[in-house]
């Protein structure tokens, strides 16, 4: 007996008997750790396919035939006093007056042009300024880019500015583009969009 187990009255564990112990809790946390990193990832498969939903309250959602556009805020009267066109029953009419000179400024990121829907007609209208950026190299047509849109003009409303709308990530520098101003008419009392439109080549100074 040794003096160690004299003293205590005990016997003494060996560091033989200690090992196992450690080696056991050492693989229960290896285990532990393999199985939360194979975990993550399966959580990501399953968020981006989509199997988590937030729960909704089962309400159905329906899309509007016509969407409401608003008045665009910066048309004014035209005053013309024109005659409304005589035209048959869904029938329609209109006569645009317009300059094919239009301005970008970059500083104030405007749109000044000119443009009515004179009284006569019979169409509301929305006006888009496309700007002409290369060529697609699978259609051999111009790229188009949205400048500005304009709300509804009623007939009888015209607009000299625009509040430009480009996307985040297009930029143009000081020089003349090419552009259309593309004609979407509406229904004024319904909303209803018609099947034609009309473009108007222009050219787009931009300073």
């Amino acid at each position: 007996m040794s003096v160690k187990e004299k003293e205590n009255g005990t016997p003494a564990q060996t560091p033989q008997k200690q090992e196992p112990e450690k080696s056991f809790e050492r693989t229960r946390r290896d285990l532990r750790l393999a199985a939360l990193l194979l975990l993550i990832p399966i959580l990501l498969l399953v968020i981006r396919t989509g199997w988590f939903k937030p729960a909704d309250d089962g309400k159905v959602v329906l899309a509007p035939d016509y969407p409401l556009i608003k008045d665009e805020p910066n048309s004014q009267p035209t005053e013309d006093d024109q005659q409304k066109f005589e035209v048959s029953e869904n029938g329609g009419a209109v006569a645009l007056n317009y300059s094919d000179k239009v301005e970008y400024g970059l500083s104030d990121q405007t749109v000044t042009l000119f443009f009515a829907n004179p009284g006569s007609s019979t169409q509301a209208v929305v006006l888009q300024i496309i700007v002409y950026g290369g060529v697609n190299v699978d259609t051999g047509k111009p790229e188009e880019y949205l400048l500005a849109e304009s709300g509804i003009l009623r007939p009888g409303y015209y607009v000299e500015r625009l509040d430009a709308d480009l996307e985040s990530n297009v930029s143009l520098a000081s020089g003349v583009y090419s552009g259309v101003m593309r004609v979407l008419f509406y229904n004024e009392d319904t909303g209803e969009r018609a099947v034609v439109n009309t473009e108007i080549p222009v050219n787009i100074s931009v300073s």
